[in-house]
């Protein structure tokens, strides 16, 4: 029917490439069966229901290239006899910073080496978060199956995360919380299916969560009930726009026929479980397409955030901005998205500093700090800081020793999390000796052990995003190996307080 309509409209070639276009959307095409028809027109999936509960929003920011944060949390002053200001100075050389110039922070005196450390000189909304009660770190964290020793691993007496030190199995490993298994999903799509499962146990509705990727990763979100949205930081809610001719010269009626072909096709019920499945994907998107779409465009926000990204000139800092515009667009929009539970994966590349550490640091910093003042301020402005949480992760931290100009592959790093109702001014964990020959450092370079797993920043994440203690397990298959660890692992209760 619409190879006959294009055919009456244009000439047959063009009508041609229109077939082919509805061809690669229908079922018979995209499985491996005969989707056999009926003539019944297809129910469409049923939303998740809202009872309108508190919303929450965790923010999940990926430090991409295994980020130097040995130079984001550095010790300052007031050390005890293991002097970590001087192993700072002697193990970085050109590498570290001149300590004088770092943002000083101070902790509960004797919680760690030093009762003063520094945050990165261009990174002031940090320091100021950090003072004010919203923010802390977790010192020396990192992808671990089993507690482990300095001697243990040297000795290959436990076993450690497969190919430690290479980007993409530790990206896998940061973002699966599982890092033994190939595929395991991931620890945000497991949270979600845990809030799930808890609410079915009891009868209960369960929380309306939503996911937003505004990467091309959605692997954090993998094996959930929770089909993650994809963003762009430029465009917002992708549509089909229709052949790139016809995008091109603004024809809005041939993609208007088109969506209506479309719709048409995916729309009658199918036999086969695997065209089913792919007609409900497809209309959905196309509905949820519109729909995010229109509620995005009526967001208001009150910061100027075209001055913030004019700030900034490295490849991807200004879209590092324009990402976290996006979140606080659906932030903003969380009443008419019927929001109670929202998760958002943002990325900022550039930390693969091999060649070149200190002056990529301080691009990148000096980036992330300014947007998250703009960000920090939106939340502020719309009245729910006390509800929104952001947690920075990578897949690896970086050598204390230089390789003349940069900085290697290594293990153990430190990260930082926001939000109104952190339990802030503290360092959990314990901050390690930065020689190269410490009780942590596991090779010449100054390669770190962590001292805490990653189980240890999503636990008390995991609780304060309603999941209730018995369930942690599911989300952390892991979690019940580190039990002797239990003393040293940071409680809900030490890292949120107000609101949570």
């Amino acid at each position: 029917m619409a190879l006959a309509a294009e055919q009456q409209r244009t000439i047959a070639s063009y009508a041609t490439r229109i077939a082919q276009t509805l061809i690669t959307a229908s079922a018979a095409f995209a499985t491996s069966n005969e989707p056999l028809p009926r003539e019944v027109l297809a129910t469409n999936m049923m939303d998740q229901p809202s009872l309108q509960r508190p919303y929450k929003a965790l923010v999940i920011f990926y430090f991409d290239g295994g980020a130097d944060t040995f130079n984001l949390l550095m010790p300052h002053s007031n050390c005890d006899a293991r002097n970590l200001t001087t192993q700072y100075v002697n193990t970085r050389t050109n590498a570290g910073y001149n300590l004088a110039t770092v943002l000083p922070i101070n902790v509960p005196p004797g919680s760690q080496p030093c009762n003063t450390f520094g945050v990165h000189p261009n990174m002031p909304t940090l320091q100021r978060l950090f003072n004010e009660g919203d923010a802390s770190f977790t010192a020396n964290v990192g992808s671990l199956i089993v507690p482990m020793t300095k001697t243990e691993y040297v000795n290959k007496l436990k076993v450690s995360p497969p190919q430690l030190f290479a980007h993409n199995t530790q990206t896998a490993g940061a973002q699966t919380v599982w890092p033994q298994h190939t595929s395991p999903g991931g620890v945000v799509g497991r949270m979600f299916k845990a809030l799930h499962d808890q609410a079915e146990a009891t009868g209960a509705t369960p929380l309306k969560g939503a996911a937003y990727s505004i990467t091309r990763s959605r692997a954090m979100f993998g094996g959930g009930p929770v089909e993650p949205i994809l963003l762009s930081a430029t465009e917002g809610m992708l549509q089909y726009k229709s052949s790139k001719t016809s995008d091109v010269a603004s024809n809005t009626k041939e993609k208007e026929r088109l969506l209506d072909a479309m719709f048409r096709l995916s729309g009658k019920e199918v036999a086969s479980v695997f065209g089913q499945t792919h007609n409900e994907m497809v209309r959905a998107s196309m509905r949820e397409s519109a729909r995010v779409t229109e509620l995005l465009r009526n967001a208001t926000l009150t910061q100027d955030w075209a001055a913030t990204m004019a700030r900034y000139t490295c490849g991807g800092c200004a879209n590092l901005v324009l990402q976290l515009q996006q979140v606080a667009k659906v932030i903003q929009s969380r009443d008419a998205f019927e929001a109670e539970r929202d998760v958002f994966y943002i990325s900022l590349g550039g930390f693969d500093t091999h060649s070149e550490v200190i002056n990529q640091l301080i691009n990148n910093y000096g980036a992330i700090d300014g947007a998250l003042a703009t960000f920090v301020a939106e939340m502020k402005a719309l009245g729910v800081w006390q509800n929104v949480a952001l947690q920075t992760l990578s897949e690896f931290g970086r050598t204390m020793t230089s390789n003349g100009r940069g900085t290697d592959h290594a293990w153990g790093a430190n990260h930082f999390l926001i939000g109104g109702s952190v339990n802030g001014t503290r360092i959990h964990g314990s901050y390690p000796e930065l020689r190269a020959n410490g009780p942590q450092s596991i090779s010449s370079t100054g390669q770190m052990l962590p001292s805490l797993p990653w189980e240890a920043i999503w636990e008390p994440i995991a609780r304060w995003f309603g999941v209730e203690p018995e369930r942690m397990n599911q989300v952390m298959p892991n979690r019940p190996a580190f039990s002797s660890w239990s003393a040293r692992m940071p409680t809900f209760e030490q890292v949120f307080d107000r609101g949570a």
